[in-house]
């Protein structure tokens, strides 16, 4: 069933929370959150509701996967794999290779110019 009229679809949309439940900032030294709570103070000052400031916690990240779940966190990804799903992509545009060219030989002569003024 298709669904056109736009009270229902106002009605359906507003029925989604869609702003985040929490924010949390995991692994925080001592001297950050000092610091990020010293700026929440300023902010909580210029803005009309002190909601979204009640939301944000300090936490372990163990606690955090405690209650998100551990398949729903974020994997860490290591650099050349990200570098390789980056070019793979590129590729797929047209004349991406011609580009990738172009930045390949830039970054040859860049070493090329670096020996050559650290060797005089």
């Amino acid at each position: 069933m298709l669904i056109t009229s736009p009270p229902l679809l106002l009605q359906t949309w507003q029925a989604f929370p869609l702003r985040p439940r929490h924010f949390f900032i995991a692994g925080a030294s001592f001297i950050k959150r000092a610091f990020l709570n010293a700026l929440l103070r300023v902010a909580s000052t210029f803005a009309r509701s002190n909601k979204v400031l009640q939301r944000i916690k300090f936490v372990q990240l163990d606690y955090v996967e405690s209650l998100v779940g551990s398949s729903s966190m974020p994997r860490a990804y290591d650099e050349s794999e990200l570098t390789a799903f980056a070019v793979e992509r590129l590729q797929n545009f047209p004349g991406a290779e011609q580009l990738l060219r172009h930045i390949e030989s830039i970054s040859q002569n860049t070493t090329t110019q670096n020996t050559t003024t650290t060797a005089i």
